[in-house]
């Protein structure tokens, strides 16, 4: 579904969407358009709730639906995950045999890749975190998720 929802995105239909629903809630407040389009008052009873349900799947489907785990993504600032203490995180690296690794905004491979974490990088892991995927932290205040598998624990 997240999928569908990018590729729709990525097309002219939110814009279209928009467009058609303001047009609509226009009609439900007017007569007569430019001496083309006249609407009854039967009419005129729908144009508003149409409009509104129109202007509203385009403005969602014109929003960036992405899940961050915390913060903006997209300007690359974040900030901690909320309810986990800085105490919570251990030093680790990864044993990636394909560096550098990725580090997710969300729990999955499905999910944007907000920093690459190089061979040998020290970074921050929280190993209470449950699934294959843990909450990490970089050096420079970067917050994501790394295949639990790939993580490897230093002193």
């Amino acid at each position: 579904m997240q999928d569908l929802i990018k590729a729709i995105h990525e097309t002219p239909i939110p814009n279209l969407l928009i467009g058609a629903g303001l047009l609509f809630l226009l009609l439900g407040f007017v007569n007569k358009l430019g001496g083309f389009i006249e609407v009854s008052p039967e009419q005129r009873r729908l144009t508003i709730p149409i409009g509104l349900l129109v202007l509203t799947v385009g403005l969602i489907l014109s929003m960036r639906i992405t899940t961050p785990i915390v913060g903006n993504h997209n300007d690359g600032e974040t900030s901690p995950p909320p309810g986990k203490p800085q105490a919570s995180y251990v030093r680790a690296t990864t044993n990636d045999p394909n560096p550098p690794t990725n580090l997710r905004n969300g729990p999955g491979s499905d999910y944007e890749i907000v920093a690459r974490i190089q061979k040998g990088e020290i970074f921050l892991v929280d190993l209470r975190g449950s699934g294959e995927w843990l909450p990490v932290k970089t050096s420079d205040n970067k917050y994501g998720y790394i295949h639990r598998p790939i993580i490897r624990v230093v002193k």
